[in-house]
């Protein structure tokens, strides 16, 4: 799930975090949970993740199917009441699946120049290079990038992709990916079979296996081992250890998101993230009201001793286990 700039899949860093969401048209398809949007979806997963890490700046890089932005730049200010993460609902690109461009290949690298461009207005990523001796492996920031429409063709413009990787890498930025399985190649379907099999499907053109190794060999991400669930929020909770590694327990997600956010928490909480487990949690929070109950039984040292094995359930698959 991370590029070759990481030193590992279960570390992360405080300091700066770039999201990249996708605004395409396919962004504003509604199937996840509760008619939720793909990027109402992108959001709840990008707020949960800044909760959870704590960065010391976040900033936002829009993406269309052939456009890219920055919308929010690198702000210290992101966890207050009325900050940009607060209310953060951005539009979608205007237009119909069916009548919608193929994406262009090169956004995905146009987006990571931004994100490279904005930290290094910041001063303190624009000095490393091949020849550093010293260079350690700690990561100075991140880029989690969240796809739901297909890179179509992107396998023809590897050498700028590469380029833009090299550059991050050289930089110690950590560069991450969530992918709806609309992104995937159709030789991933069946992998994603119990997702089509409620109704819904992929839009659009698909792109290759081509295209899908392409991003495999530049970021380092093996795709087909490492699978994505059917909507972002799902993605992140399943695979906490990595996402949100910066909470032990799917209780301190949801306090540190009410210090973060404290305005109608539990209408703004992403519910699908109490559909799973986290293994070494105390024990499997079912609502937010049973989340606080269990915190304030904490605190009073009235809790159980937990039982940790470090890791979140796995299906024999390779990818995660919904809680029963």
């Amino acid at each position: 799930m991370t590029s070759s700039s990481s030193s590992g899949p279960d570390r992360w860093v405080s300091g700066k975090h770039l999201f990249v969401l996708d605004v395409s048209p396919w962004a504003g398809i509604a199937d996840a949970p509760n008619n939720e949007s793909r990027v109402e979806n992108q959001v709840a997963a990008m707020k949960l993740m800044c909760c959870s890490d704590l960065p010391d700046k976040v900033g936002v890089v829009h993406m269309g199917a052939s456009s890219t932005r920055v919308d929010v730049p690198l702000t210290e200010k992101w966890r207050c009441e009325g900050c940009p993460l607060d209310l953060y609902a951005p539009a979608v690109e205007v237009g119909s699946i069916e009548s919608a461009a193929v994406p262009d290949p090169k956004r995905i690298a146009s987006a990571l120049d931004l994100c490279l461009a904005a930290l290094r207005a910041e001063g303190d990523h624009d000095h490393w290079s091949d020849t550093d001796l010293f260079e350690d492996d700690d990561a100075e920031a991140v880029i989690t990038i969240l796809l739901c429409s297909p890179p179509v063709g992107i396998h023809r413009h590897a050498t700028a992709l590469a380029a833009a990787a090299r550059a991050l890498g050289r930089a110690r930025v950590e560069v991450n990916f969530i992918l709806h399985p609309n992104a995937h190649s159709p030789s991933f379907d069946d992998k994603f079979s119990w997702w089509q099999a409620s109704g819904t499907k992929c839009s659009g053109p698909r792109c290759s296996d081509a295209d899908m190794d392409v991003l495999d060999h530049v970021f380092h991400h093996d795709f087909r081992n490492l699978l994505f669930t059917k909507d972002f929020v799902t993605t992140c909770s399943s695979y906490n250890d990595h996402y949100l590694s910066g909470c032990l327990e799917q209780s301190q997600v949801y306090d540190s998101w009410s210090r973060c956010w404290p305005s109608q928490v539990e209408e703004k909480f992403p519910r699908r993230f109490w559909d799973w487990t986290w293994l070494h949690s105390h024990a499997r929070v079912d609502s937010p009201k049973e989340c606080t109950e269990r915190t304030e039984a904490l605190a009073e040292g009235e809790s159980e001793v937990a039982v940790s094995d470090g890791t979140g359930a796995a299906a024999e698959d390779g990818g995660p286990r919904e809680a029963q």
